[in-house]
């Protein structure tokens, strides 16, 4: 039986949300230490299973789903290394009907209730470094953008790794 790959299922914002998000990510990345990612919401983290079969479902929830516009509500930090540092993103009903299509769609979901954001920053920072760096971020964030497309991505331990298996375009009509 072939190994099952570990996925994450990303909303990608539309330019120029996308430049502003990866300039505020880069910034980071090299101030604080951490590595860079591409920015993206995060439908789901946690897919099992192989490149085609998933690449197929991915290209069909895709076609169910429209454009999203997204609105962000303020900045956060946990200790948890990929939520270090994040804009939160409120729960719309569409952003939250795209979650459970694509819960119903993988088979798959969040053990907790899912907390839609946008991370900045991966790493360990301390408690102050977050405080300090969400009073200098306060106002850089983008307000408002709109995610129109999904990406399927390979999760492996070294970010640096994750690879985008395929990326399909909301259906705009």
């Amino acid at each position: 039986m072939p190994t099952r790959n570990r996925y994450a299922l990303w909303l990608v914002p539309e330019e120029p949300a996308t430049e502003e998000f990866g300039g505020l990510i880069d910034t980071l990345s090299t101030r604080c230490g951490g590595p860079r990612f591409a920015p993206h919401v995060t439908v789901l983290g946690w897919i099992l299973g192989e490149d085609e079969a998933l690449t197929e479902t991915t290209a069909r929830l895709a076609e169910q789903l429209t454009p999203l516009p997204l609105r962000t509500a303020g900045l956060a930090g946990e200790a948890y290394y990929f939520r270090c540092l994040y804009a939160r993103i409120e729960k719309s009903k569409e952003l939250l009907a795209a979650h459970d299509h694509a819960s119903n769609a993988f088979g798959a979901g969040y053990a907790d209730a899912y907390r839609p954001h946008l991370s900045l920053a991966y790493g360990h920072l301390s408690a102050e470094e977050k405080t300090t760096l969400r009073g200098e971020l306060n106002g850089s964030v983008p307000k408002e953008f709109t995610v129109n497309r999904l990406e399927l991505v390979r999760i492996t331990v070294t970010i640096a790794d994750w690879r985008v298996v395929t990326r399909c375009d909301l259906n705009a009509s």
